[in-house]
This record gives C-alpha cells, structure tokens and sequence, in this order.
C-alpha cells in the first residue's frame, strides 16, 4: 500500500468514526471502538459484542470500497450492535440508520473522499 493510500484510508476512517460515534449516541448504541479491517476481498465489516467494529475501506487489490457499499456497512455494523441476527428488528434498525445517515449527508462525505478510478 503506498503512502498515498494510507493517507486516504486515514481519511476515509476518520469520517467513519465520527459517523458512527454520531449514531451510535443518537440511537444508544454501545460502540467501543472503529477500526479498519485489512486484507479482505470480501467481508465489508465485522462487528463484536464488546461494541468494536471493523470496516473495510479498501479491498486488498487497492481499490476502495464504493461510497454507498461504505454507508450501507457502516448502517449493518451498527445495527448489530443491538441485534446479533438479522432478524426483522434488526432490519427495521439497519433501515433506520440507514436513512438517517442520508439524511445526515453521510453519502455525500464518503463520495467526496472516496474517488474511484475505473
């Protein structure tokens, strides 16, 4: 990973952070803490019961994950901070946050940081 990599993926994390800190206390979320998952070609996030999450912003060809895939993991993980399953609460959860991180122009920070090259 070059240099120039990190520094973005440093970025991009850091507006995950805050994104999910913002959330996880509107919706009384136990977050602990957020960390980058690195090395993968197919798990987008990961989420413990000890309230960390580990999210994937680059894919281990050096691509980074696309803005909305970004949003939609980081609505999944935090969801399954109160709900272990995906069961229709947890849904219902995944849903909710969802769209207040739209509304919340989450999308539109990912899409400025995160620039694909085709």
């Amino acid at each position: 990973m070059t240099k120039k990599q990190k520094a973005e993926d440093a970025r991009v994390l850091g507006m995950v952070r805050e994104a999910l800190e913002l959330y996880a206390g509107v919706y009384c979320l136990r977050l602990r803490s957020v960390e980058l998952l690195r090395g993968s070609n197919t798990v987008f996030g990961r989420c413990y019961s000890d309230g960390s999450i580990f999210i994937t912003v680059r894919w281990k060809n050096g691509k980074q994950v696309l803005p909305y895939s970004l949003l939609d993991t980081m609505a999944h993980e935090l969801a399954h901070l109160r709900y272990f399953s995906h069961s229709p609460r947890w849904m219902r959860l995944h849903a909710t946050l969802l769209q207040a991180m739209v509304r919340g122009h989450v999308y539109q920070k990912a899409r400025k940081l995160i620039k694909r090259k085709s």
